[in-house]
């Protein structure tokens, strides 16, 4: 049937949106909804132009369904016609926009085309009373299909709207280019090296790299640390020290913090702070493809940086002093960036690309202005860990203690077992398991150690290891911090070795109308945490796997349904 093809193609491209990541792609798309509008019409045409189907017009029942089909069969059409001006539209902005250039007039139509879009979707929505059998189960998929476009418009309009201001639409904007280190873990990677981004008239520019030892601070900043921070994270000083500053998983306030070390450390305000991984310019290394960088023997491509940049930089590398290396890593940060405005890199692609990096907090943005910071925590942008689900979420971070670099080395995999009660509340033990698989039996080095302070072999890793639990959970020696309930605990793991270490938390009425459902925020680590969810419910039935697992690359609520 024309309109259950219909049905299929849209939920296709809603699921699976990757054709519409290039010109080629979104060009077969446009074939392929044009195909469904001419489906739809001519369905539509041959209801109306049907003698018999006519005559039965006034029989209540079947009346009701012909006139069913024919609204299904109108509204398939009409939406179908949106999706082309919609493409259209995308097209527009991508013909005339590169990585770091975007055409700001045709990202304006093409947001107007959005707000067009969404009330003209939402006017689609229909009842299903009067409608029976195969007829109301298809305006009813209809109805959800249209409900979650519907959302999808109203988010990514206000999406493209920070987009133009983040891309100095109304006025000129500057901000801070954190490059984050995954082989010296906090809860994202140590900020080691940093640049200066410049956005105006939809044209972004990166100024020259510099690491943080070129912009000391003698005192700490005037930013407050909640009481929370300050009992935990407090003694990293991260007000002070550039490679403290996002020890806590609260990263709109280390945001703050770092737009403040700019101005009392660079003299350079800024309206917002982009940080950014490893992992994160892999991704974008894909979409460029190689970058030369002076002081690194070889092309950078998405393939090796990780290997470059957070060991073969490190191999042979004297303890002091690390400026020349730190100035390599922010310089790859800048030269990938650089290479997004030669190349023709399709901006849907990027926004794909960066959309990822983001859901995976490779990528996290702070803004100044507190309108815009909101809509990038509204969003997952902001990288805080208590906007999705705060009473059910948890948040695993293992944070390097010593002063080496071994975090490139090290596998971490969580198992939590969740033991339901017959009241619905739930106890979570959740281990934390530290894989060491640093090379045994070498010479002292910088990337190795020991430092003779925290680790004093070769290899050891030293970790402190934070479990931030369910906001009003009951857990072990946990304190309020960052929208959560954080507990602590410090382990050592030798080279070749694995350890282990546990925490608790007890969530009253987890269980809510037979559903258990858990949030898991990632730390963005070069290789994400594995976790495994364990549920033990004597007292209920549980419908489906009760042990689930899977990499944790973005933030993932997983939901186990149960009856008494």
């Amino acid at each position: 049937m024309p309109l259950e093809q219909a049905r299929q193609l849209i939920s296709q491209l809603q699921d699976d949106p990757h054709q519409l990541l290039s010109a080629q792609g979104r060009a077969a798309a446009q074939r392929d909804i044009e195909a469904v509008q001419r489906d739809a019409s001519s369905a539509r045409a041959i209801l109306e132009s049907s003698p018999a189907l006519d005559m039965l017009g006034p029989v209540p029942l079947v009346g009701a369904e012909r006139q069913g089909v024919l609204d299904l069969a109108t509204d398939v059409q009409s939406a179908a016609g949106i999706g082309i001006t919609l493409l259209d539209r995308v097209d527009a902005v991508t013909a005339t926009s590169y990585g770091t250039t975007v055409d700001l007039p045709r990202l304006a139509a093409l947001v107007r085309g959005l707000q067009i879009a969404h009330i003209q979707l939402a006017s689609l929505q229909r009842p299903t009373s009067g409608l029976w059998g195969p007829v109301g189960a298809a305006r009813a998929a209809f109805n959800r299909q249209d409900a979650r476009l519907t959302r999808q418009l109203a988010r990514g309009q206000q999406i493209l709207e920070y987009a133009k201001v983040f891309l100095g639409a109304g006025a000129p904007r500057t901000y801070l280019l954190a490059a984050e280190n995954n082989a010296e873990m906090r809860d994202q990677g140590a900020v080691l090296s940093v640049a200066y981004m410049h956005a105006s008239g939809g044209n972004l520019h990166i100024g020259q790299s510099n690491s943080i030892g070129a912009y000391p601070l003698s005192e700490p900043v005037a930013v407050r640390m909640p009481p929370g921070l300050q009992t935990v994270f407090g003694i990293f000083q991260p007000t002070q020290y550039w490679t403290s500053a996002n020890v806590s998983g609260d990263f709109p306030w280390s945001g703050e913090d770092l737009a403040a070390m700019s101005a009392a450390g660079a003299g350079q305000p800024v309206d917002g702070v982009v940080a950014i991984d490893v992992p994160a310019l892999s991704s974008l290394l894909a979409l460029t493809g190689p970058v030369v960088v002076p002081g690194i023997t070889e092309p950078v491509t998405a393939a090796n940086v990780a290997v470059i940049l957070l060991h073969d930089l490190y191999t042979g590398a004297p303890a002091a002093p690390q400026t020349a290396r730190r100035d390599l890593n922010s310089a790859v940060a800048t030269a990938v960036v650089d290479a997004l405005t030669p190349h023709h890199v399709d901006v849907a692609a990027l926004a794909h690309t960066l959309a990822a990096d983001v859901a995976g907090r490779h990528l996290i943005i702070w803004d100044a202005r507190p309108s815009d910071e909101a809509t990038l925590v509204r969003y997952g942008a902001s990288g805080a860990i208590d906007t999705v689900a705060p009473d059910r979420a948890f948040h695993v971070a293992v944070e390097n203690a010593g002063a080496n670099k071994l975090d490139y080395y090290v596998q971490v995999s969580v198992h939590q077992d969740v033991k339901v009660s017959a009241a619905g509340s739930a106890t979570v033990d959740t281990a934390v398991t530290l894989d060491n698989r640093a090379p045994a039996g070498q010479p002292p080095s910088y990337q190795l150690g020991p430092d003779d302070k925290t680790s004093f072999i070769s290899g050891q890793y030293v970790a402190n290891v934070y479990l931030w639990g369910p906001r009003g959970s009951t857990q072990i020696d946990s304190l309020a911090e960052s929208g959560l309930r954080v507990s602590e605990t410090s382990i050592a793991v030798l080279a070749q070795h694995q350890a282990t270490v546990h925490f608790t938390t007890t969530i009253a009425g987890a269980v809510t109308v037979g559903r258990l459902s858990l949030t898991y925020i990632p730390q963005p680590r070069l290789d994400p945490i594995t976790f495994t969810a364990d549920v033990s419910a004597p007292d209920w039935a549980v419908v489906g796997p009760r042990k689930r697992t899977w990499s944790l690359t973005r933030t993932t609520t997983v939901t186990w349904q149960l009856s008494p």
